[in-house]
């Protein structure tokens, strides 16, 4: 989630065992508290839906101001453990946000194993904030004529291997013909 100011990242994924997850986060905190510098991980900071989160705020150097600029002067980051799953999440309230969509997965239905879908606007306009370009100028000007600008990723197990399928909306294919007209006027 690319929201101005609050980036997020946020992912879930089904593991076997998430107390063996949780074990390994433990020990791998213990080893990196050596580390000078470490700021420690706060465990069992939150409870939600099953799911325990465990939380760590980094500072982001000072000399690094593109990071700061993007992400602010610190950085949360958030693990949550359940008893099958394991969720990440990086950005300013990044449980708070974990939270929301776990509750909304408890009511989910049916999903493939592995599914992404993403919308190209909110990146084209991240990325424009950071350093505006006429290249990615281009792209949102063409994106905003239209509102199908997904991308979809999905694959599905068949016999023997597995089937990917990448579906681009409109909007996408007229951004991605945008941003080659633009460029090649370089």
């Amino acid at each position: 989630m690319l929201e101005s100011g609050n980036p997020q990242l946020l992912a879930g994924f089904h593991v076997a065992d998430g107390k063996e997850v949780e074990e390994m986060l433990r020990r791998m905190a213990e080893l990196a508290a050596e580390e000078p510098g470490f700021p420690g991980i706060n465990f069992d900071a939150a409870t939600a839906n099953g799911v325990t989160y465990h939380t760590m705020v980094v500072d982001v150097p000072a000399d690094e101001q593109e990071a700061r600029k993007a992400l602010g002067d610190r950085l949360e980051m958030a693990v949550g453990i359940g008893k099958s799953s394991a969720y990440m999440g990086v950005g300013r309230d990044c449980v708070n946000a974990l939270k929301q969509v776990v509750g909304k997965q408890a009511k989910a239905q049916k999903v493939t194993p592995f599914e992404m879908t993403v919308a190209l606007t909110p990146i084209m306009e991240f990325a424009n904030e950071m350093e505006e370009n006429t290249v990615v100028s281009s792209i949102m000007e063409a994106l905003n004529q239209s509102d199908k600008d997904h991308v979809r990723l999905s694959v599905q197990p068949i016999k023997d291997g597995f089937r990917y399928r990448i579906e681009l909306e409109e909007g996408v294919l007229q951004a991605i013909g945008a941003g080659v007209r633009m460029s090649n006027e370089f």
